[in-house]
């Protein structure tokens, strides 16, 4: 301790002194001194390791005031993982929303804040912290591609888990895909006018793309190969489904091809379906309008599917069914 001392004496500037100090003050139980040095190599280094140390020390002293201080000072200065300090401002704040705002609210820190919920299963506050994101303000508010990874993994999660309320508001709340609109009760690329993404409320085909379906503007493709008795081909998550029927257009030498739709009945902790309706239809050497109607939706959420399965005494297809301008008529 007499060296750390010595050194500080002969540069003030040496802030991993200050802090050595301040931590063995700490474990000495003489806390004004701890203070003081953390205060000093903060005041000297305006670096993050300073604030950071400072802040991670008010927090074990319960120096609230100086926590927040220097935690925000430390945010503005991170480079590096920010997990450790939005944890410790998680314990310390009632809620997500207030403590990224006590942070600065930038968007490394939101973002970081956003992974650390999603992995503790926490799934209002990260609806929160990605609302936030989302809207929010700044030099750096501008979303970028790794940001709209997070929001399609986050409405993933959500909807596997049951939270379709919030799925909702995260993927409407980024601006970047067709809206839910409870009044509106549409298919989200019901014309396949963009590719379908494979997340959160799109289309969701099954299979490898290339060999097994593929797209082009307004167009999806299956192909089956005469070796499976059943397949998903595809599925979107609804939200609002209508009773009615569901119109389309398509172009196979396929039978056994049928649109199913399963109502999600959440229950307290888990998402459970029931059998739900299906609706076949028959193959054609053209391109041809049809339609499936379904009339006992009741479940304010569905998954809707386009499913293959072998007709009884058949062999299993092998050919094409090709797919465009899916859309709800409501009865």
């Amino acid at each position: 301790q007499e060296l750390l001392t010595r050194a500080v004496q002969l540069n003030p500037r040496a802030a991993s002194a200050w802090i050595a100090l301040g931590l063995a003050a700490e474990r000495a139980v003489r806390f004004s001194e701890a203070q003081y040095d953390f205060a000093q190599a903060e005041r000297w280094d305006h670096r993050y390791l300073p604030a950071w140390s400072r802040a991670n020390y008010s927090f074990r002293t319960e120096n609230y005031t100086q926590f927040w201080m220097s935690a925000r000072r430390a945010a503005v200065l991170i480079y590096d993982d920010p997990i450790p300090l939005v944890e410790l401002a998680d314990r310390w704040s009632p809620n997500a929303t207030t403590a990224l705002k006590g942070l600065g609210g930038r968007r490394v820190i939101a973002r970081g804040y956003l992974d650390y919920l999603i992995g503790r299963n926490r799934w209002s506050d990260a609806r929160d912290i990605a609302l936030e994101l989302e809207h929010g303000s700044g030099p750096d508010k501008t979303p970028v591609a790794e940001d709209l990874a997070r929001y399609l993994d986050l409405v993933d999660r959500l909807i596997e888990v049951g939270r379709w309320t919030e799925a909702r508001e995260v993927w409407n709340g980024a601006g970047q895909w067709e809206p839910i609109d409870s009044r509106r009760r549409a298919l989200i690329n019901g014309g396949f006018r963009t590719k379908p993404s494979g997340h959160g409320f799109d289309w969701r085909p099954t299979g490898r793309e290339s060999s097994q379906w593929t797209w082009k503007l307004g167009v999806v493709a299956f192909q089956l190969d005469g070796n499976q008795d059943a397949r998903i081909l595809l599925e979107q998550a609804l939200l609002f489904p209508p009773a009615g029927c569901l119109c389309f257009e398509q172009e196979t030498n396929i039978d056994g091809l049928r649109w199913k739709v399963t109502a999600s009945q959440v229950s307290r902790q888990t998402a459970t379906t029931n059998p739900g309706e299906e609706s076949s239809f028959t193959s054609s050497g053209s391109w041809r309008t049809d339609r499936v109607c379904f009339h006992n939706l009741k479940a304010p959420h569905a998954r809707l599917q386009l499913i293959y399965r072998r007709d009884p005494g058949s062999m299993p297809a092998r050919g094409e069914i090709r797919l465009r301008n899916v859309h709800w008529e409501e009865t």
